[in-house]
């Protein structure tokens, strides 16, 4: 049952790690298939001219705000409102977003300049509005997590912030919860598990180190840094640098992991240890 859950939860990764590169592809292979780039751009265009489309119906009244505005209407069957939320997204006072996950019984900041954005929501689909959703691979990052489980995929936050995007790789965190897990920090055993599964479901990944240590407010954590060779959609070949911090919560299991272009780890990754240290965990 433990191999069942490390497994699960290192295919998650794996899942939504897709969505940045192909991993394990190498530019010295002559076999390594390229994408027909005239029918991915219109399948993006079509894609993205949808979701805007469905934006601009699901708008609140400008008179109301995100937190008073009553759930839209979808204006033609295809169209669908947001989905209720057992999360929120509230602005503070020092520009940090608080993100409170009611089911999985936690919170944390995320910084300025970030994107935070959960699976069907409202802020979903105003991030295809945004200036930086003009370039394709952003467009395509937001596509690409659109079919997932909001329920497994509580959070995806990414860095738009102008120079921040290398090598057309977009810095990433992601949360995966699972309701049922029971991950234990006692020792190493588990974690080591962890990166186990991790180095045998992403090809040609490497785990550099997995560790268990706390956050400043004492909260148990396991850590795992890994690197991943693959290539981008538009045929950069990079390496990936890979956080992932797991934590036990009195609701299940809970991976937050952040990605970036290895060569840019030194400027993504204080946002997201900055990040990790102001988790707090709810209780009933």
């Amino acid at each position: 049952m433990k191999n069942r859950r490390t497994l699960f939860l290192a295919l998650l990764s794996l899942m939504a790690m897709l969505a940045c590169v192909v991993p394990g592809l190498s530019s010295a292979s002559e076999s390594t298939p390229t994408a027909d780039t005239s029918v991915l751009g219109t399948m993006v265009a079509e894609k993205v001219n949808a979701a805007i489309a469905q934006t601009e119906q699901a708008k609140p009244s400008p008179t109301r705000t995100p937190e008073t505005a009553d759930a839209p209407a979808p204006s033609t069957e295809e169209m669908e409102a947001p989905a209720p939320s057992d999360s929120s997204l509230a602005l503070q006072n020092d520009g940090t977003t608080l993100f409170v996950d009611e089911l999985a019984k936690y919170q944390l900041n995320v910084s300025p300049g970030w994107l935070p954005v959960r699976i069907d929501q409202q802020e979903y689909y105003d991030a295809f509005s945004l200036p930086a959703a003009s370039d394709e691979a952003v467009q395509r990052a937001l596509m690409d997590i659109k079919t997932l489980d909001p329920n497994i995929f509580r959070l995806f936050i990414y860095d738009l912030q102008d120079g921040h995007m290398l090598n057309g790789v977009i810095t990433r965190v992601e949360f995966k919860w699972d309701p049922e897990g029971s991950l234990s920090l006692d020792g190493k055993a588990d974690i080591e598990a962890a990166a186990d599964a991790l180095s045998v479901s992403i090809p040609n990944s490497e785990i550099n180190s997995y560790s268990i240590s706390s956050t400043t407010n004492e909260i148990p954590i396991g850590v795992i840094l890994s690197e991943i060779p693959g290539r981008t959609f538009g045929g950069a070949d990079v390496v990936l640098f890979q956080k992932h911090v797991y934590l036990n919560l009195p609701a299940g299991d809970l991976i937050i992991s952040f990605t970036t272009e290895q060569n840019f780890k030194d400027a993504t990754l204080p946002f997201f240890d900055t990040m990790i240290e102001t988790l707090k965990i709810n209780q009933e």
